[in-house]
């Protein structure tokens, strides 16, 4: 059954049946701590918003109310019963500014295993390096970020989102030329699980590569050591050459997600 619940807004349709990413926002109507404030700060009128593992849509329909008519959302998500919902949160709002897109994204144009979950926001590619969990396994359709936006003639983009729940490396592999033609000023704004691969360094690299196209940590939110304490601002001092290095070897435990700006 679906619910309606104002999220940041918007009115957005809420799945009593996913105990996950609906459960989180219909208790306390917001989720990762203050990152919707500093999305909500960083978007602009008319900005064009790419925004992979959409799921129900809590940050596109954000991304829709702030960047305008003038601007665009391109809200991207493998799972359909998701798209299907988002689409009727956007039919609520009128939000007219969004195209929905049923893919993964990854590092090929094909098709691929994806893991169906009961919680929404839990939902994965099927062979990543993350922790085994049940589920269903479905095919879903995989295409490149590269591909995607030559396919869709898509030439700026200003806001860039992704949770895709332990695929960043190959979201990146397939972006080479989208992060080089990201402009200065433009962001990215994804969640990186390390805790979720056995070798924490595994996404360094990944993660390198894209401080290396210019990007700029501005936010680390959610760095969490052995104890579970926070650790605000740990990364403020770290040379952009060395952040990955030192995000991986010194918080092997957390899943930041990261606001990066290009400069």
């Amino acid at each position: 059954m679906l619910v309606e619940r104002e999220i940041f807004g918007s009115r957005m349709l809420l799945d009593t049946d996913d105990s996950g990413l609906s459960a989180d926002l219909w208790r306390d109507g917001t989720r990762e701590w203050n990152c919707p404030e500093i999305t909500a700060s960083i978007l602009k009128p008319g900005w064009t918003c790419l925004d992979i593992g959409a799921n129900l849509g809590m940050y596109a329909l954000m991304e829709c109310k702030i960047v305008g008519d003038t601007g665009h959302v391109h809200a991207i998500e493998p799972v359909r019963a998701s798209t299907d919902i988002l689409r009727q949160s956007l039919a609520l709002n009128g939000y007219e500014n969004c195209t929905i897109h049923v893919t993964a994204v990854g590092n090929k144009d094909g098709r691929n295993h994806f893991l169906i979950r009961p919680q929404s926001n839990l939902c994965r590619m099927r062979w990543t390096q993350a922790r085994p969990v049940g589920g269903d396994i479905v095919e879903v359709p995989e295409i490149t970020l590269d591909t995607f936006c030559g396919i869709h003639s898509i030439e700026r983009i200003d806001f860039l989102r992704y949770d895709i729940e332990s695929y960043e490396i190959e979201l990146v592999e397939g972006a080479q030329k989208t992060l080089e033609s990201m402009k200065p000023g433009s962001w990215m704004f994804g969640e990186w699980h390390i805790i979720h691969f056995p070798i924490p360094t595994t996404p360094q690299d990944a993660l390198q590569d894209v401080v290396d196209h210019g990007f700029h940590p501005v936010h680390v939110i959610w760095l969490l050591d052995e104890d579970g304490k926070e650790h605000p601002g740990a990364l403020d001092n770290v040379p952009d050459k060395d952040f990955a290095k030192v995000l991986c070897r010194d918080f092997p435990k957390s899943a930041p997600r990261i606001f990066f700006e290009k400069v």
